[in-house]
C-alpha cells in the first residue's frame, strides 16, 4: 500500500486488478446469504409441489428426451424439463433433488449477481459500488423459499437473466455473444413471459450498432415469435387490455411490488387484513415520490442518457410482467393479495428494490458525511434488513422433517427397484393428494 493510498482506493484497486476473482468471491457471498435464508430446503429438500410431481416424479416415469419439450400449464419451460430430465437420468434418485435445489439456487445468484459485471460500468462506473448494489439486492427476503430453491420457479431467474443480458451493453468478445445468444433463446422456450424479449429485440435490432449485434436480436425475435406460437397455448395467454385489468395492476404494482419490496410480505399481509389497508398505498405512493425525486436530483447534475434509458427499461419491464401476470392467468383482486402468491411479482419487487438500492447510493453524499454520520446510518442499515430477515423468516422455512422423510422415501424406492424384488406397484409419498410423488417401478 502506497504511503498517500487510502483504504477505499486501496480497496478499488484490488477489485480492477483481481475483477474474475472478486465476482467470484460475490457470488459465493449470495450463494452463503441464500443458503442461509433457506437452509431447509437447501439441505433437507422437500420437492416442493411441481418439484416432486412434475419434476422428478414425472422424468422418473417418463424417462425421454423428447419429454423435456412437454406442455405443462399450458407452456413449454426448456431449461428447467432439461434440467428435471437429467437430473433424474444421470443421478441416484435420493441425489436428484439435491441437483435440482443447486442448480436453482445457482440460477438465483446468477440473476442476484449480474449487475457487477463490468459490462454495467455505463450505468455505475464504480465496481465496488456495484458489488454492494449486487450484494444489498441479495439481503432483502423477496420472495419465499420456492423461489430460490425450486427448479419449476427457476424460469423467473432465467426470464430476469434473459431480459437483463438481453438489454445490457453486449459483451465485447465473440464467444461471449455466441453463449449469450444461445442462452437468451433457450430461455425464451422456458417461459411464456418470454414475449417480452420480442420488443426488446426489435428496438435493439435498430439500436445496436454493430451488425453482428443487430443479426442475435432478429434471431432472438424469431425464436421467442416461434415459442409464442408452438410452445404456449393459446388458453394460457389470453391477456386482454381492460378496465378492471389496468386497476388490479396499479393494486398490485402499489401492493405487491412497490410496498413490499420495501416492508416485505409480512407487514403487507398484515396490513392488507387490518382496517388500514389504505395505509398500503399511502406509503407505496410516498416511496414511489422519493424515488422520482431522487432520480430527478441525480439526472439534474450529471444528465446520464443511459441511465435515463434504464429507468424507463425498468419501469416498462416492471408494469409489462406485472400486467402480463394478471391479465394472463384472469387474476382477480382476491387472488393477488394471498400471502404465497409471490412468483407473479417477485421479478417486479427484484427491478423496483434494485432501483432504490441503487439511487439511495447514487444520491447520499457518503464522502461528506463525518465518520459518526457513516456509523449510525449504516447501523440503521443493519437493523433495518436484520429486522426485515427476521419478519419474514416464515416464508423461507420448511419442514426438517418431511424433507428428510422424502429423502427417505427416495432412497427406499430406489433401494426396492435395484434390488429386483418383484416390486409392480407405484411407491406413492402421500402429500395432499395433487402433489403426492407417485414412482412406477421400471420395466
Amino acid at each position: 500500500m502506497n504511503r498517500d493510498e487510502t483504504p477505499r482506493n486501496l480497496l478499488d484497486r484490488v477489485i480492477r486488478q483481481n475483477y474474475p476473482l472478486a465476482l467470484v468471491g460475490l457470488a459465493a457471498f449470495i450463494v452463503l446469504i441464500l443458503g442461509l435464508r433457506t437452509f431447509n430446503a437447501v439441505f433437507y429438500p422437500v420437492l416442493h409441489c411441481e418439484d416432486g410431481t412434475e419434476m422428478l416424479a414425472y422424468y422418473w416415469n417418463h424417462p425421454y428426451p423428447v419429454e423435456i419439450f412437454r406442455f405443462y400449464m399450458g407452456y413449454i419451460s426448456l431449461i428447467p424439463n432439461a434440467v428435471g430430465f437429467l437430473s433424474t437420468f444421470l443421478f441416484p434418485l435420493h441425489v436428484a433433488p439435491y441437483v435440482m435445489v443447486l442448480f436453482s439456487l445457482g440460477i438465483a445468484t446468477t440473476a442476484l449477481s449480474l449487475f457487477a459485471l463490468r459490462r454495467f460500468r455505463p450505468i455505475m462506473p464504480d465496481d465496488k459500488s456495484r458489488m454492494l448494489v449486487c450484494l444489498m439486492l441479495a439481503l432483502l427476503p423477496l420472495g419465499n423459499f420456492a423461489m430460490l430453491t425450486n427448479l419449476t420457479y427457476s424460469m423467473w431467474h432465467i426470464l430476469l437473466i434473459a431480459i437483463v443480458l438481453m438489454a445490457a451493453p453486449p459483451p465485447k468478445s465473440t464467444i461471449a455473444k455466441l453463449f449469450q445468444f444461445i442462452f437468451i433463446v433457450l430461455a425464451s422456450w422456458s417461459h411464456p413471459l418470454s414475449i417480452l424479449l420480442i420488443p426488446i429485440g426489435v428496438v435493439l435490432f435498430f439500436a445496436r450498432p454493430s451488425l453482428l449485434d443487430r443479426i442475435g436480436n432478429i434471431g432472438i425475435v424469431i425464436s421467442t415469435t416461434a415459442y409464442a406460437m408452438f410452445g404456449v397455448q393459446a388458453a394460457s395467454s389470453n391477456a386482454t387490455l381492460s378496465g378492471e385489468t389496468l386497476i388490479i395492476t396499479y393494486h398490485s404494482l402499489m401492493h405487491r411490488v412497490i410496498f413490499e419490496s420495501v416492508f416485505g410480505n409480512h407487514a403487507r399481509d398484515i396490513l392488507e387484513h387490518t382496517t388500514y389497508p389504505w395505509l398500503i398505498n399511502v406509503l407505496a405512493l410516498g416511496i414511489s415520490v422519493l424515488l422520482v425525486l431522487a432520480i430527478w436530483s441525480y439526472h439534474k447534475k450529471h444528465k446520464s442518457k443511459i441511465n435515463l434509458v434504464m429507468v424507463g427499461f425498468l419501469t416498462f419491464v416492471i408494469f409489462a410482467i406485472t400486467f402480463l401476470s394478471i391479465a394472463g392467468r384472469s387474476m382477480e383482486l382476491e387472488s393477488i393479495v394471498v400471502r404465497w402468491g409471490h412468483r407473479y411479482f417477485y421479478l417486479q419487487q427484484l427491478l423496483f428494490a434494485f432501483l432504490v438500492i441503487l439511487y439511495i447510493i447514487r444520491t447520499v453524499e457518503w464522502k461528506t458525511m463525518a465518520t459518526s454520520t457513516r456509523v449510525v446510518m449504516a447501523a440503521l442499515a443493519a437493523i433495518y434488513i436484520i429486522s426485515l430477515n427476521v419478519y419474514n423468516e416464515g416464508f423461507f422455512t420448511t419442514s426438517k422433517e418431511q424433507g428428510v422423510e422424502t429423502i427417505e422415501f427416495l432412497k427406499e424406492a430406489e433401494r426396492q427397484m435395484n434390488t429386483g424384488e418383484g416390486v409392480k406397484e407405484p411407491f406413492i409419498f402421500s402429500r395432499e393428494g395433487e402433489w403426492d410423488i407417485k414412482l412406477i417401478p421400471h420395466p
